[in-house]
């Protein structure tokens, strides 16, 4: 990736100051590639009914089997049976008129995400985020994301949403819009696919997805009567002039952008699909693996010969010093054999001198017992022979 301009690269840097303070790590590979670092597992969230809520949930049982506007004819609505209905039936909670479309509410991210880390796919997947916390959507991934708003659909109303137009062009894929069926209560799950080689990014209580609601064929005594009908307040709005007539050109512009909070100022380089490139790169590991199996064999086979010619080497060094070894038992065998016959002898010769000593000094002590006697004048016996 080329290095960013000194310009951009003033948005680098307020960028990884603001990822510090969301607890987000800027990724290697440039601006905007960026990852959640805080996986830790949600609490999943247990909402207190507030008073709003708990008037909301009585609009919403008063109205729930009876249509107070049987006037208007099952179709889509537009901006003014929106406003009629979501603020008769609570039909969406909270509401907001100001945010209508000409046919359509938005609805925007929660503070419940769902993500499986690839490397932690054991691990719980819910994360909790507190309000204007980012929700990191790494390329090449999935993540469910649960929407703010409360529907209370009564059993005349179906709905079926879809992706922010601005989501769409920067690559992102929710689907077809499926259809929530009428009686539905509770928040959606969306799920959001990024098969794109941006990491993107949206924030806690952003919109991100558009609702249309459709009326359903009604039953008769779905009908309110005319005493209990409420009075219809409820403005078109109409299309935004500044979304007329936009070049391709245009679009492309918009859809580079980065997030306004997170990645203000600064662009994504291309809108490119990333599985091409995964491919890609899996073939050039396939490859790189082959080629390093083959050198390993070849490595195994070398090393295997020079290994069999050193055991045969080491067999015959082996044989020699035991030959030799037993050469020099057996001399050291004769010798022993030798000295011990030699030892022998000499103990015999020994044993003779030791003999001879005894009669020596025998002789010795006899002639002078002989001399002590004649030096007391006893005649010696050898004379009178």
């Amino acid at each position: 990736m080329k290095k960013p301009k000194k310009k951009e690269a003033v948005h680098v840097r307020g960028i990884k100051w603001l990822a510090r303070r969301s607890h987000i790590e800027l990724a290697d590979d440039g601006p905007g590639a960026l990852e959640e670092t805080d996986t830790s597992p949600a609490t999943p969230l247990i909402e207190a009914p507030s008073s709003e809520l708990i008037a909301a949930n009585t609009q919403f049982e008063t109205w729930k089997d009876v249509d107070p506007f049987p006037e208007i004819a099952p179709s889509l609505l537009n901006a003014a049976d929106i406003d009629d209905y979501a603020r008769t039936t609570a039909m969406v909670y909270p509401y907001d008129a100001n945010k209508r479309k000409t046919a359509s509410y938005p609805l925007s991210v929660g503070n419940e995400i769902a993500f499986w880390d690839p490397d932690e796919p054991d691990k719980s997947p819910l994360r909790s985020l507190n309000d204007g916390s980012a929700v990191v959507i790494p390329s090449n991934s999935l993540i469910y994301v649960r929407t703010a708003e409360l529907f209370q659909l009564p059993n005349y109303m179906a709905v079926r949403f879809n992706l922010h137009i601005d989501l769409v062009h920067k690559g992102l894929l929710l689907g077809t819009g499926p259809l929530v069926d009428p009686g539905f209560s509770g928040r959606l799950m969306v799920p959001l696919h990024n098969l794109t080689s941006n990491t993107y990014i949206l924030q806690v209580g952003e919109d991100f997805i558009w609702a249309e609601f459709t009326k359903t064929s009604l039953v008769d005594r779905w009908t309110a009567s005319g005493a209990n009908r409420p009075e219809r307040s409820g403005q078109l709005v109409k299309f935004p002039e500044r979304k007329l007539n936009k070049s391709l050109a245009d679009y492309l512009a918009s859809a580079r952008k980065g997030h306004d909070v997170f990645q203000r100022g600064m662009s994504y380089q291309s809108l490119q699909n990333a599985i091409p490139d995964a491919i890609a790169r899996t073939g050039r590991k396939a490859s790189d693996a082959k080629r390093s199996a083959k050198k390993a064999s070849n490595k195994v086979t070398l090393l295997t010969g020079i290994g069999i010619l050193g055991i045969f080497g080491a067999a015959a060094t082996m044989v020699s010093q035991l030959l030799s070894t037993r050469s020099a038992l057996q001399s050291t065998l004769t010798l022993v054999g030798t000295t011990t016959s030699k030892i022998v002898d000499q103990g015999k010769d020994i044993q003779q001198l030791q003999s001879d000593l005894h009669r020596a000094e025998d002789e010795l002590n006899v002639i002078k017992a002989r001399e002590e006697k004649s030096q007391n004048g006893v005649p010696s016996r050898r004379g009178l022979r």
